[in-house]
């Protein structure tokens, strides 16, 4: 895994899916609360999307919401997602872990990186 140290389209952070035990929600979020008091993370700040804990919680993510009712006779329709992140995702859930995507100021990419990078299962 790379840490990314360039700019994407008008962007200045990184995404990150993250596979974390299902106990540590509340430390990334602690976490990322912390990197946020930082005065490098000003531009874009450090957030999280998404979490999923469940299958149905990385589908509903997926489909656009538990009221897409028009793609569900159809499948997957991957709205917020790739088919590969989903599937990434999914293998995560399976193993019993909890997904959350998390999006890094470059200003804090580093420190995130350094920090999280055994539990960086997908670099967006």
């Amino acid at each position: 895994m790379k840490v990314k140290i360039d700019f994407v389209t008008n962007s200045s952070s990184a995404c990150y899916i993250l596979a974390i035990e299902k106990n540590s929600l509340g430390d990334v979020f602690r976490y990322i609360g912390e990197l946020n008091e930082m005065p490098e993370a000003s531009n874009e700040g450090v957030r999280a999307y998404f979490s999923a804990e469940t299958l149905k919680e990385l589908q509903d993510y997926t489909n656009d919401g538990p009221y897409d009712w028009a793609s569900r006779p159809a499948g997957l329709n991957f709205v917020n997602m790739s088919e590969e992140c989903y599937n990434t995702c999914k293998v995560s859930i399976e193993m019993g872990k909890t997904v959350v995507e998390v999006c890094v100021d470059y200003g804090v990419c580093e420190e995130f990186y350094k920090d999280w990078k055994d539990e960086i299962i997908m670099d967006l």
